[in-house]
């Protein structure tokens, strides 16, 4: 079975399953499945991908919809395919969000007991909390969590986040803390990181 041929609901029990140039085994599903949509229940218990999932993912180019709970025992990220770099993770993931936000309308994101670890290091945080908001044409970004807090207000797109984030990481992980206070006609930041120990 393969992503871009599906265009149904499904329930029971998929022996093999590609994605991403990966196949997948001992799937459970009872959801609807589309080119960009998954609606309903999903459980995984692949070696390299061990996990579930329910609610509901529509990555359509208009307006993604991302409102789903999972709860991740292991994701090897580099044997699916997902990243260049050995690393895997587990957690858990609350989230009610859409891509892009309309006037007025709020999301958040939680991640809860989250582990990436890789052959010799290992990183724990307990929560990490995303809530976004807009009003008229500007983006409120609250991040808060363990390590993290950063506030964005401004005229951003909230798809160019994680890159944004990932920087600020990689500028500064290999420091105890920072700290940053900025502000321009279009956008006002103020971010913290305590002590981060990179992978």
């Amino acid at each position: 079975l393969k992503l871009g041929s599906v265009n149904s609901k499904i329930k029971g029990e998929i022996e093999s399953f590609v994605f991403n140039n990966y196949n997948y085994k001992n799937i459970s599903l009872n959801a609807s499945i589309n080119n960009t949509l998954i609606d309903g229940q999903l459980l995984i218990d692949d070696p390299n991908a061990k996990l579930s999932y329910s609610g509901l993912i529509d990555l359509n180019d208009d307006k993604s919809i991302l409102n789903f709970r999972s709860d991740i025992e292991k994701i090897d990220l580099k044997k699916l395919g997902l990243y260049n770099k050995n690393l895997s993770v587990s957690g858990k993931i609350a989230s009610d969000f859409s891509l892009p936000l309309s006037s007025n309308e709020k999301g958040s994101i939680q991640f809860s007991h989250v582990l990436m670890y890789n052959q010799v290091d290992s990183f724990y945080f307990d929560s990490l909390n995303i809530n976004a908001a807009k009003s008229f044409d500007s983006i409120f970004v609250s991040i808060d969590s363990d390590f993290f807090e950063l506030d964005l207000q401004g005229k951003f797109g909230i798809r160019d986040l994680p890159l944004a984030v990932e920087s600020l990481v990689n500028n500064y992980y290999s420091i105890d803390s920072f700290t940053t206070d900025f502000k321009s006609e279009s956008l006002s930041v103020r971010g913290n990181l305590a002590t981060l120990a990179p992978l």
